[in-house]
């Protein structure tokens, strides 16, 4: 009973997590992270005790890539020590250590293809579910209405980003597809597999995210290289002419992209999209009898290798950007265009950007990362610490916490120690989902390889990294493709009797190690959620309420600065006396190259009369662009305290962000 119950959760665990991270800001803040790793740790340590064979799945490659993504978590938590900052490389270690737990969970389990396609289709279905509430809230905001900070014209609902919105879309179309190919799915499966890629389509359409769209068309090209499924012939005639129609419906529909006018054109674009759905499951139905008749369709021997598969990708690939950038405008212009391109000329109408090939800023954050990087290239400037080095060396006035791009920050970050172990991890679970496409289980784990692809393509512009719910199923699924296929556990009540000593030891050290990581992750929640509180009352200009919150979460974890930033704004704004000071001292002593804390620093030093011009200066070096460090060294300046201290308690003390 205990078997069939842990079998059921792990199967539906991929979607669940993805619907609830995703309507959890994506799972960026670390509160939710360490909510999730530690059910995780709490999970694989009730796995080891009680399940008979509890490493069942373990084998050399799911060491090769959990013992990599071990050691990045180690080196991200070691990079503390030359960064200064052990709040912010806590915080990425959570988020290493919830890719590391699934990883392993999902690779201690006997490999079992069916589980893998189960799994498949409770992610496919958690996807979609995302995607609807998404489509709901700008096609009927009346009946799903949300915050004004989700009402930009591009939707981003319920992740907070729009551009992850689009990458976890597109990932739905590739596997949604698949389920509508697949001839070992039932009728039933892929059916609803046409039906659902319309709808995912449109939420793609409505992100404007042109990344996740090649991402996603990039995605499909290789599931239909690698996979080849017999019912790939019968899908696409049911596919293309229902996705073609809702994109259509869903782009000229031009009041959906302008905040406040959606209602006019979304009821009319709703119920296109579910006569697309209705018409999409139609012709997959009546073309189903085409899938056993494409059996004898083979490339030869040479294409179906992989080194071969990937060369013909990449050629056409490249053929095709060149001559679609040529047909646009011009190769050299087109690429000037990009790089020279910091912002989009949208307009009136947001969706020029689909065909502007402006970069958006990213080419100025790549080239400061690339800059961390030289000034530290074996070890980097640490853990969480791209925010600083971008308010220090960003080229203009835009504010940015993340490289937009995984390989470049984890180069600024941790050096190049880190991005060899994140490299060695994803080559592993890539080269896994292609080992295993091949035979009867060649088409679903040619789905994971484009959807793997995909995702990898993607992270190279964006912070998917970031996200946990555009990328935890990636290591759910790496790691039941990285395990290995032995007998199935036996379905006993309890651990069965004896067993060698070193499998006892096994067992207890990875129980032990599993309790102690879900206290880090119960301190971590724990102090988010009273930092949140403090946030709050600090707000509502409730000091006291905010200070009692800020101190609690000292007491839970005391390396965080944000709570003693907490009690120095508040012993300022309530008194102005040194108790302040001596907060911000404490907060500087925990992120000394955070520029707002000297800012803050400088204007509580001067409002008791204490020489505020060195944290002055020290908060332009650090950010250089900032009007709120430049006007605090322009007033602060002068040798009479008396000037400090009016001064002084005139400058803002603006709300700090928590992470």
């Amino acid at each position: 009973m205990r078997l069939r119950a842990f079998e059921a959760v792990t199967v539906a665990l991929p979607g669940a997590l993805t619907v609830y991270l995703s309507f959890n800001a994506g799972g960026y803040f670390p509160g939710t992270t360490a909510l999730v790793a530690l059910v995780l740790a709490v999970g694989l340590a009730l796995r080891a005790v009680l399940v008979p064979r509890p490493f069942a799945g373990a084998g050399w490659p799911l060491a090769i890539a959990g013992g990599a993504v071990a050691l990045f978590a180690a080196w991200v938590l070691a990079s503390a020590a030359w960064s200064h900052a052990p709040a912010r490389a806590l915080v990425e270690f959570e988020r290493v250590l919830l890719y590391l737990l699934l990883l392993l969970l999902f690779g201690s389990l006997a490999r079992d293809p069916a589980r893998t396609r189960r799994m498949l289709r409770g992610l496919v279905v958690g996807i979609f579910v995302v995607c609807v509430a998404a489509l709901a809230t700008r096609l009927q905001p009346g009946l799903w209405s949300t915050s004004d900070a989700y009402g930009a014209e591009r939707l981003s609902y319920p992740l907070t980003y729009w551009n992850a919105l689009g990458l976890l879309s597109s990932l739905g179309v590739v596997l949604s597809f698949h389920l509508a190919s697949d001839e070992r799915e039932g009728r039933a499966v892929r059916v609803l597999g046409a039906a659902a890629v319309p709808v995912l389509c449109a939420c793609l359409v409505l992100t404007l995210s042109r990344g996740a769209i090649a991402a996603g068309l990039a995605g499909l090209a290789v599931y239909a290289l690698v996979a080849r499924p017999r019912g790939l012939a019968g899908a696409t005639i049911a596919v293309l002419p229902a996705a073609g129609a809702a994109v259509a419906l869903t782009y000229r529909a031009e009041l959906l992209f302008t905040p406040g006018y959606a209602q006019a054109q979304g009821g009319t674009v709703a119920l296109g999209l579910i006569a697309c759905a209705l018409a999409g499951a139609l012709l997959r139905w009546a073309t189903l009898r085409l899938d056993g008749r494409t059996s004898g369709v083979r490339l030869p021997l040479g294409v179906r290798r992989g080194p071969v598969l990937i060369g013909v990708l990449l050629a056409a690939a490249c053929a095709a950007l060149v001559v679609a950038l040529e047909l646009s405008g011009g190769l050299a212009e087109q690429y000037g265009r990009f790089v020279a391109g910091d912002e989009i000329a949208v307009g009136g109408d947001q969706r020029s950007r689909l065909t502007d090939p402006g970069n958006t800023g990213r080419v100025g954050l790549w080239r400061v990362a690339v800059a961390g990087f030289a000034a530290a290239p074996l070890t980097g400037g640490g853990a969480g610490t791209y925010a600083l080095l971008w308010a220090r060396e960003r080229p203009r006035a835009f504010d940015a916490v993340d490289g937009h791009s995984l390989y470049l920050e984890t180069l600024a970050e941790e050096g190049v120690v880190g991005l060899l172990l994140v490299m060695a991890c994803l080559l592993s679970i890539l080269a896994a989902f292609g080992g295993r496409a091949r035979g009867l289980e060649r088409a679903v784990y040619g789905a994971l390889l484009a959807a793997g692809l995909a995702w990898a393509l993607h992270a190279a512009i964006d912070w998917d990294w970031e996200m946990p719910a555009v990328t935890s199923w990636l290591f759910a699924f790496g790691g039941a493709a990285l395990a290995g296929s032995r007998r199935a556990e036996e379905p006993t009540r309890y651990p069965a009797p004896g067993g060698s000593r070193s499998a006892l030891l096994g067992r207890g050290a990875l129980a032990a190690a599993c309790a102690a990581l879900a206290v880090v992750s119960a301190l971590l929640a724990l102090s988010q959620l009273r930092l949140e509180a403090a946030a709050a009352a600090f707000e509502r200009g409730d000091c006291r309420a905010a200070t009692a919150a800020a101190r609690s979460a000292l007491s839970i974890l005391a390396v965080r600065p944000q709570p003693w930033e907490v009690i120095g704004m508040c012993a300022a704004r309530e008194s102005f006396d040194r108790r302040g000071v001596a907060a911000l001292e404490a907060a500087l002593d925990l992120d000394p190259a955070d520029w707002r804390l000297h800012y803050e620093s400088a204007v509580v030093r001067g409002s008791v009369g204490l020489d505020p011009r060195p944290a002055a200066r020290r908060a332009v070096r650090l950010n250089p662009h900032s009007p709120l460090a430049r006007a605090a060294a322009t007033r602060l300046r002068g040798d009479r305290p008396r000037d400090w201290v009016p001064r002084s308690r005139a400058m803002p003390l603006p709300a700090p962000p928590f992470p």
